[in-house]
């Protein structure tokens, strides 16, 4: 986080009394490092969007690699986190938290590059983010979670109207034993015909 993000946490947050039990010397010397809590709840993409800024500043500013190379990991992986979806397709974008998941597995990926196979960070940064398919992956569309809903109403069987001739369609109109269609579309059997003048 930045340095003026620090300090507006450090006026609303109480001061934290230490434990003297147990305190070892390193506890002393060394405070801990500001953090925020990243929760699916009250983080929206423009916290996000604003914490990779900062990041990729931070890392730009020691020299690690160039500004460009960061920010374009940045905007795919933003492109990737906030795609849209038809609501039909029972499928939602990445959570916050599940973000934060897939941010961590690709830095190790890119961790994994600059160490084991001798990447510069530029070019473990260019791998993962143009030429892999872990970002694609990692960040791809989750199911939604299924609602518990009613279940739809069937209509009661009526066995008063077995074996009659005519049945009624849901508009009121009756339809004829033996016709060639119901409301719906679909057909029906034939159960008489006409033959030498008799019913069969």
């Amino acid at each position: 986080m930045s340095q003026s993000k620090m300090d507006d946490m450090s006026i609303y947050q109480k001061p934290k009394v230490p434990c003297v039990e147990g305190l070892q010397l390193h506890h002393v010397l060394c405070d801990d490092p500001p953090a925020l809590d990243i929760q699916n709840q009250g983080m929206g993409i423009m916290a996000v969007n604003n914490m990779f800024n900062v990041h990729n500043t931070a890392l730009a500013l020691v020299g690690s690699c160039h500004l460009q190379r960061l920010r374009s990991y940045s905007l795919r992986f933003m492109s990737l986190m906030t795609q849209r979806l038809d609501g039909e397709s029972g499928l939602r974008p990445p959570s916050i938290l599940e973000a934060q998941a897939a941010d961590k597995q690709l830095w190790q990926i890119i961790h994994d590059l600059v160490l084991d196979q001798g990447f510069s960070l530029d070019n473990a940064l260019h791998e993962v983010t143009h030429l892999r398919s872990d970002m694609a992956s990692l960040l791809q569309p989750r199911a939604k979670a299924v609602s518990k809903g009613a279940a739809p109403s069937s209509m009661p069987f009526n066995p008063s109207s077995k074996g009659k001739g005519k049945s009624k369609n849901k508009s009121g109109k009756s339809l004829q034993k033996g016709g060639k269609s119901d409301s719906q579309g679909r057909p029906t059997w034939v159960t008489e015909t006409v033959i030498n003048n008799q019913k069969i």
